[in-house]
């Protein structure tokens, strides 16, 4: 395991250095450790003579497989961050046990690509805050904001009817946790409208590349729902168009970083969580 895991830290801190350099993950080194952490595990199998090892790889491969493909084409990640994921999940494998890394990884995931996002985003924010401030003043009248802070209010109230302080805190922190979430994809939407969409010529766009600005060749429109194919690239060269509006992501492949020091350091939270309750 000690192999696989050491695979899958070469993979995440070369995928971060150029995610965050050129946001691209080379699909030579995804397919490398995909291929590499297959052939460990076929070794594995073929010294204890048994499909365990194998198996649990693919079981593995094809959750994560299913989950990195939900995220692509929802436009929340880049073709790279997905293939990154489907290798991560060949690399963990699957075991049914709480302590499965594989479950273990998807739980800090949440919690480091949340953190990861929102220290980025306020990174962004700062280095472009005029324009951030501008937006930022649009988005603050929102009514799922006041909304929010009435459900709040209501929640609060109610809560001081109940003499049990836990259940009373609990609800406070509750009704809390709608008007944050609200602020929070309010400050990311502002971000990304005052610093995410930028022009691009045909010669700086790479495959994968969000192109939100509608193009037309030959009279007919382009159609790219997931992301500009290198075919289409070609086109756009060719056509000669001369700019078209990408929708820069946030690189991600860090993140992914973050959660997998996290669970090599930490363990899995689920134990964490038994044994804080058992102490309880």
């Amino acid at each position: 395991m000690e192999l696989l895991l050491g695979l899958g830290l070469v993979l995440l801190i070369i995928g971060a250095f150029t995610d965050i350099k050129t946001r691209e993950v080379p699909d030579w080194l995804n397919y490398a450790v995909l291929l590499g952490a297959f052939g460990i595990r076929g070794i594995d199998s073929f010294a204890h003579s048994s499909w365990e090892p194998v198996v649990s790889g693919l079981i593995g491969f094809g959750i994560f497989f299913s989950a990195a493909c939900l995220l692509y084409y929802l436009g929340q990640w880049g073709g790279g961050d997905a293939k990154s994921l489907m290798a991560l999940g060949m690399i963990f494998g699957f075991e049914k046990s709480i302590s499965s890394m594989l479950l273990a990884y998807a739980l800090y995931l949440g919690v480091a690509g949340g953190i990861y996002g929102i220290i980025w985003g306020i990174a962004i924010a700062i280095k472009n805050r005029k324009a951030f401030a501008k937006e930022w003043r649009k988005q603050l009248p929102s009514s799922h904001l006041k909304l929010s802070f009435i459900i709040f209010a209501c929640i609060a109230v109610a809560g001081l009817f109940f003499r049990d302080v836990f259940l009373t805190g609990s609800l406070v922190l509750l009704g809390l946790m709608l008007p944050l979430m609200i602020i929070l994809i309010l400050f990311m939407r502002a971000v990304q409208n005052s610093s995410m969409f930028h022009w691009r010529t045909p010669a700086q766009l790479t495959e994968g590349d969000w192109i939100v600005s509608k193009v037309v060749i030959n009279k007919k429109e382009m159609k790219m729902p997931y992301g500009i194919e290198s075919k289409q690239i070609a086109m756009l060269r060719k056509a000669k168009v001369k700019k078209v509006l990408v929708k820069e992501g946030i690189p991600f492949i860090p993140g992914m970083l973050l959660a997998y020091i996290m669970i090599i350091l930490l363990g899995s939270p689920v134990q964490w969580l038994m044994v804080f309750s058992q102490s309880i």
